[in-house]
Parts: structure tokens; C-alpha cells; sequence
């Protein structure tokens, strides 16, 4: 029995990380420019600056893989994946592999991810960016 998932990255990573990373000047901007106005000016920077750069850790982290196929037939696993945008291809026997459904605590957007280890070691953590949803993260638990 074969399993195989495909699932397009429409906007490609520089695109959805452009947009991201705007969204997240925006937003730091104005918490940054608040917060001056309802006090001394060096607290709305240090603000903006620390809300900036939590988000974007927090983003970087989560835009950085995108798996694009996963197939899982004959007792061997290949996931064609990118990491920033850069195409690369994992394969091995299943045994080499653990995927597990994870949550997060501070992204609301992104309640789960898809934990992708070979060998014992993390390889890649699949956000609900793009097209994935959390029924594709099942579906494949389910196949392992």
C-alpha cells in the first residue's frame, strides 16, 4: 500500500516571508509608536524592537520548511521538502523515521505542527503554512 501527499507552495517562501516580515514591521511600528506617545519615546523603540524580534523567531522558524511531497510506499519514506526556498529530498526506510502531531502555546494562528525526525534527530517542523491543515497532519500520522 502506497500513501502520497502533495501539497502546492503557492506563494513560494520569499513571498510568504516578505509578507510576513512586513506585517511584522507594521505591527511593531505601531505597538512601538503607542507606547512612545503614552510615555518617554526610548520605551516605545525598546517595545517595538522586542516585539519585533520575537515575532520574527518566531516567524523564521516557521516559514522555513515547507514539505511539498510525502510518499510512504514499500516500507521506505521520501519527503521532497524546501528549507528557505532552497528544494531538498529526505528518503529512508520507515524505521528511520518518527513523525508526531506537536502544539504550540504562543502562535494562536499555528495551534500544531508536524514533527518530522530521521535517525532520532529533528529534520523539520511543518507549520499549518500554505495549504496544510491539521487533517493533512492526521492523515499522515495515521499512514506511519
Amino acid at each position: 500500500m502506497s500513501f502520497i501527499i502533495k501539497i502546492e507552495d503557492k506563494k513560494g517562501y520569499r513571498k510568504r516571508f516578505t509578507r510576513i516580515l512586513l506585517l511584522i514591521v507594521a505591527f511593531s511600528v505601531l505597538v512601538g509608536l503607542f507606547i512612545g506617545t503614552q510615555s518617554e519615546w526610548q520605551w516605545g523603540l525598546g517595545i517595538a524592537i522586542f516585539v519585533f524580534l520575537s515575532q520574527f523567531i518566531k516567524v523564521e522558524r516557521s516559514e522555513k520548511y515547507f514539505i511539498e511531497q510525502l510518499t510512504i510506499a514499500d516500507g521506505s519514506i521520501e519527503i521532497l521538502f524546501t528549507i528557505n526556498g532552497r528544494v531538498e529530498v529526505l528518503s529512508g526506510v520507515k524505521e528511520d523515521f518518527y513523525f508526531k502531531k506537536c502544539t504550540t502555546f504562543l502562535d494562536k494562528l499555528r495551534p500544531v505542527y508536524l514533527r518530522v525526525d530521521y535517525r532520532n534527530s529533528l529534520v523539520i517542523e511543518q507549520f499549518l503554512i500554505g495549504d496544510w491543515t491539521e487533517v493533512d497532519i492526521d492523515r499522515i500520522i495515521a499512514a506511519t
